[in-house]
């Protein structure tokens, strides 16, 4: 006994193509971004006067979540890793963390977070 398959029409397999890269452009790996920071660190201080402002509209326009922890007031959030400040850590949907390492210039962080 054999069965015969229905043939897609183009139109159909073009829609659900379609569909396809709409959400993979949507998507993004990075789903957080900590900020942590020393309430008496001159260099945060520099940071969040230069750069912050522009980092925080960036992952409001990407929808990337954005979390701020100073030290003296939340000694338990944070991590053994971190040891200088400021420290910039973005995580994934596996809450997989990463440390930039870079020059602190807008152009890397944005390409960071990406």
């Amino acid at each position: 006994m054999t069965y015969k398959r229905k043939k897609k029409s183009k139109k159909s397999k073009n829609r659900s193509k379609m569909r396809f890269k709409k959400r993979s452009k949507k998507r993004s790996n990075v789903t957080g971004f900590i900020y942590y920071k020393m309430s008496k660190c001159g260099y945060c201080k520099i940071f969040e006067e230069e750069l912050l402002n522009d980092i925080v509209n960036h992952c409001k326009k990407n929808k990337i979540k954005y979390h701020k922890v100073v030290r003296e007031m939340n000694p338990k959030l944070i991590p053994n890793y971190i040891k200088t400040y400021p420290s910039l850590v973005k995580y994934d949907k596996n809450r997989r963390m990463t440390i930039f390492e870079g020059e602190r210039t807008l152009s890397n962080i944005k390409m960071f977070l990406k």
